[in-house]
C-alpha cells in the first residue's frame, strides 16, 4: 500500500469521526432519553415541540459522517488483506461488516429517526412516533452487532498478517468482544461506550495511517521482484 493511500485512508477516518460526532452532537443538542424504555412525554419534548431545522442538519451530518466510514473501511481492507495469510478472509469480512453497519445505520436507523421528526412537527400522532423511535433504537442495537464484527475481524486479520500495530490489533479484537456483550445488555445501555470507543480506535488508527512510513510499491520494484525471482 502507498504512501499516499495510506495518507487518504487515515485523513477520511478523521473526518468520519470529526463529522458524524459533529453531526450528533447538533441532532442531540437537547438532552433527552430516547431509549427504548423512555417515558412518552420525552418524545413529545424531542420530536413535537423541538426545533426540527437543527436536528435535521445534525441528521444530515451524521448521515455522511457514517458514510465515510466505507472508504476508510476499503482503505483498511487493501492494507491488511496485502499481509494476511490464508486468502484474507478477515479482511474480507471487515469490510463487509462495515457495510451492513452503515447501511442499518442509515436505513432503517437514522431513516426511521427522520420520518418520527418529520411526523412530529406535522401532526402526526404519538403512538407512530413512538413505533418509529423504537426502531430506530432497535436498529442501533442490530448495526453494533455489525460493528462488533468489523472490528472483531479487524483485529484477528490484523494479528495473522502482523500489518498493524499489535495495540491497534489487540484493541480492537478486545473492542468487538466488548461490543458483543453491550449488546447482549442493551437495554440498560451497556452498548453506548463501547460504540463510543468504536470512534475512537477510528480515530487513532486514521492517526496512525497517517503517520506510518511504508515503501510505496511501483512497476519498477515489482519488476525488479521477478528478475530477483527468476534469478
Amino acid at each position: 500500500m502507498t504512501r499516499t493511500a495510506m495518507r487518504v485512508g487515515g485523513a477520511i477516518a478523521l473526518a468520519h469521526v470529526i463529522v458524524a460526532m459533529a453531526g450528533f452532537a447538533i441532532q442531540f443538542r437537547q438532552i433527552v432519553d430516547l431509549t427504548l424504555t423512555a417515558p412518552r412525554e420525552n418524545l413529545t419534548t424531542f420530536f413535537v415541540e423541538g426545533d426540527p431545522g437543527p436536528t435535521f442538519l445534525g441528521g444530515h451530518l451524521e448521515m455522511f459522517g457514517y458514510l465515510l466510514l466505507l472508504p476508510f473501511a476499503a482503505a483498511l481492507h487493501r492494507l491488511l488483506r496485502s499481509s494476511e495469510p490464508g486468502g484474507g478472509i478477515g479482511a474480507n469480512t471487515a469490510v463487509l461488516a462495515a457495510t451492513i453497519f452503515v447501511a442499518t445505520t442509515l436505513s432503517p436507523g437514522l431513516a426511521a429517526g427522520g420520518a418520527a421528526l418529520w411526523m412530529g412537527s406535522h401532526g402526526g400522532d404519538l403512538t407512530s412516533i413512538e413505533v418509529l423511535n423504537q426502531l430506530r433504537n432497535t436498529t442501533y442495537v442490530t448495526s453494533l452487532a455489525a460493528y462488533a464484527l468489523f472490528f472483531v475481524a479487524i483485529g484477528c486479520s490484523a494479528l495473522a498478517g502482523r500489518s498493524l500495530p499489535k495495540w491497534l490489533s489487540v484493541s480492537a479484537l478486545g473492542l468487538g468482544v466488548w461490543l458483543v456483550v453491550g449488546v447482549a445488555f442493551f437495554t440498560s445501555g451497556q452498548a453506548d461506550l463501547p460504540a463510543l470507543a468504536g470512534l475512537f480506535w477510528v480515530l487513532a488508527a486514521g492517526i496512525w495511517l497517517l503517520r506510518a512510513k511504508t515503501r510505496p510499491i511501483g512497476p519498477a520494484l515489482t519488476v525488479r521482484a521477478e528478475a530477483v525471482s527468476v534469478a
